[in-house]
């Protein structure tokens, strides 16, 4: 097929698995591929093709598209789980407005906004517009069947994973796809299924993963069986769970997995494109799980809910402890899968609304408009990626405010189906740009002013008060002291101690492809003084994991008679012989062995998670009462964590990571440009004083 230089049409692959669902004695499955192109089947059918770099989905005309979809577009929505009303859907009837009047005024507001794809929205299809269905072989399979299942259906999503090595699953999915898709077969407005949504490919919380939630089944039961000789056939048996062992196991679950449900869907329904099973995330899961799917599907989707960071113009993979873009993570998939991909879900949203929008996932924003103007950072990022072929919004109407088991401002429009004006505009950019942002490139990075530190110090101080001194010996003790507190330490020795704990910075990073936590604790140089009125001192910190030495540079502010010190970051020094990938630095603040220490609850008021521009803190609390805290601001790359783990005693996790990873040749030196910092403070009376504290620190 050639139409518009298109050179590839992707393949629409089969897969064949033998006969009655058996598999061969490796515990694998066959398959085949056939080209299936618009020609070939009359050409009234949507396709995904690839010209210049560049992957689209080809209408049967040969247009190229990139869909802009929205999930859940439905007049009935969930109902609140109280009273049982369905607030949206209520709301319709009161006005008097009937199903077909709501179908033909919401499709009517789909195009205009720019829309051209539903998903999961059944009365809309018949109004012109194009969409896209889920089936959930595997799910009904296992809920129908208990021998079908590894992990039982809970109701919600990411709860179970069917047993794919059952023989009874392969007729289940042959039977339910028979149902669902063959009705549709001829269908031109449907553009293909989704298999599943958001299986428990990870194994939730187990340690070992699915490997490990197989290993605790039965005796003889299907899957356990296969996993034994898995284990056997590859020399394994009693062997320790470890990454590679798990790993190698979950491609066989998913080569699996991916052929029999691709080819019972095929055989129901030959015309349309197996569009993969919605995966939770984009960066769990081993390469040999994305190149089954790549293998036997049209199209990989994925659910993905990332932060945007508005300061820098970027979205990154995670809110808390990673900053890498989340591009890298669709670069790591696309290469495994080398089949397009879709994200089938994606939200952000507001605390403007009056909903709780406390469960389900995605970073929250404060406004409207910074929700709108995160939408269409994420809407230019994507499109940017030559391999993505749409994304699909989640979701049409905000939920309920009682746990349903959600409770968010995911809608684009309200339960009163009044739209935000923000949100629509955003998105009528996003889709007046599709083609011209997925032929051009990312947009480009921003630089954020920097903190200035020192005036966030000094605003922290008792006015009128003495500022305090720095005073170093002739042995190299070198003590801090601003009237409520001393830091101290020795050039030579591990970190800073104070009666309040021992401060020790540390560096993550990642070296020929290891992660390492390397304590950069040992004092080099200090110098200090009073500057302006303010207590501030630099250390030269060094460490390593022999030979590779690292050496970090940080500031040290103490307000005038205040419980609290600043540390500031600055540089971080590679002296060692091999490159290196700094990820972030560690400031961790240990309390002394005083008192049984316990985690604060570390929040005033309602916590909000995910929040951009949002602090994180935590506070140890002896049983005294006394507490020792840090603070940080998300949009430093602050992320602070406090537990304990029987054994192995108190972890103070304060970290600032960078704004992407920082390789670091020897000698190579990485500056602190933003000034991020960390706030330690400290007090006595228990947990209401440490949430005292935040407030009068003006967290919130």
């Amino acid at each position: 097929m050639t139409r518009r230089g298109f050179m590839k049409v992707a393949a629409m692959g089969t897969g064949s698995v033998a006969a009655g669902g058996g598999m061969a004695s490796d515990g694998g499955s066959r398959s085949d591929a056939q080209s299936v192109t618009g020609a070939e089947t009359g050409d009234r059918f949507v396709r995904v093709g690839e010209s210049d770099g560049k992957w689209w989905f080809l209408q049967p005309d040969g247009k190229r598209t990139l869909f802009s979809g929205v999930a859940n577009v439905a007049y009935e929505d969930a109902p609140c789980t109280m009273s049982g009303v369905k607030r949206y859907a209520r709301n319709h009837q009161v006005r008097g407005e009937a199903r077909e009047a709501w179908g033909k005024k919401t499709a009517a507001r789909l195009r205009d906004w720019g829309f051209n794809l539903v998903t999961i929205s059944y009365p809309l299809p018949t109004l012109g517009m194009q969409y896209a269905s889920g089936i959930a072989l595997g799910r009904d399979a296992s809920r129908e069947t208990p021998a079908c299942s590894i992990v039982p259906f809970k109701s919600v999503h990411a709860s179970n994973f069917p047993n794919v090595f059952e023989p009874a699953f392969a007729d289940a999915c042959r039977r339910l796809a028979k149902e669902r898709c063959a009705p549709e077969r001829d269908n031109p407005q449907l553009v293909g299924w989704f298999i599943d949504n958001e299986l428990l490919w990870t194994g939730g919380v187990h340690p070992d993963g699915l490997f490990g939630l197989v290993a605790e089944l039965p005796e003889g039961h299907s899957a356990k069986v296969v996993q034994q000789r898995f284990l056997a056939e590859r020399g394994w048996a009693g062997r320790k769970a470890d990454a590679e062992v798990k790993n190698a196991f979950l491609a066989l679950v998913a080569e699996r997995y991916f052929a029999i449900t691709s080819a019972a869907i095929r055989e129901a329904d030959p015309n349309h494109l197996v569009m993969g099973c919605r995966f939770a995330g984009i960066h769990s899961l081993p390469d040999a799980v994305y190149a089954a799917c790549g293998k036997y599907c049209d199209v990989v989707s994925v659910n993905v809910y990332p932060a945007a960071d508005l300061d820098h113009g970027y979205v990154r993979e995670q809110f808390t402890f990673s900053r890498r873009s989340i591009t890298h993570h669709f670069d790591r998939v696309w290469k495994a899968a080398r089949k397009p991909i879709i994200v089938t879900e994606w939200s952000f949203p507001a605390m403007d609304t009056g909903l709780p929008s406390m469960l389900g996932s995605g970073q929250r924003f404060r406004t409207q408009r910074e929700r709108a103007e995160a939408t269409e950072l994420f809407g230019h990022v994507m499109c940017a990626l030559p391999y993505v072929v749409g994304f699909v919004h989640f979701t049409w109407a905000d939920q309920p405010p009682t746990p349903n088991p959600e409770n968010c401002n995911y809608g684009i429009v309200n339960v009163n189906d009044e739209p935000y004006p923000e949100l629509v505009a955003a998105f009528k950019r996003i889709n007046a740009n599709l083609e011209k942002w997925h032929l051009g490139e990312q947009p480009p990075r921003k630089k954020r002013a920097p903190n200035d530190v020192s005036a966030r110090a000094k605003a922290l101080e008792c006015k009128g008060m003495h500022p305090g001194s720095f005073r170093q010996e002739p042995d190299g003790t070198f003590i801090a002291e601003n009237g409520a507190f001393k830091l101290e330490g020795k050039i030579g020795e591990r970190g800073l101690h104070a009666a309040v704990g021992s401060f020790k910075p540390w560096i993550h990073e990642v070296m020929d492809g290891r992660k390492l936590w390397t304590p950069v604790e040992k004092v080099e140089s200090v110098r200090g003084g009073v500057e302006d009125g303010l207590l501030v001192f630099e250390c030269e910190f060094s460490g390593w994991h022999k030979p590779h030495e690292r050496k970090l540079r940080a500031r040290f502010f103490m307000p005038a008679d205040r419980p609290h010190f600043l540390f500031e970051p600055l540089s971080v020094t590679n002296i060692g012989p091999k490159p290196t990938e700094v990820r972030s630095v560690y400031g961790l603040l240990t309390p002394p062995a005083d008192g049984v220490y316990r985690q604060g609850s570390a929040s005033h008021g309602r916590p909000i998670e995910n929040i951009w521009g949002g602090w994180s803190y935590a506070a140890w609390i002896n049983a005294a009462g006394r507490f020792t805290g840090c603070i940080g601001n998300e949009r430093d790359g602050v992320a602070v964590h406090y537990w304990d783990t029987p054994g192995e005693g108190l972890h103070s996790d304060a970290t600032i990571s960078l704004c992407e990873p920082a390789t670091l040749k020897t000698d190579d030196r990485y500056t602190f440009d933003e000034r991020p910092y960390l706030l330690f403070t400290f007090g006595a009376g228990g947990e209401w004083a440490w949430q005292r504290r935040l407030f009068e620190l003006g967290v919130d």
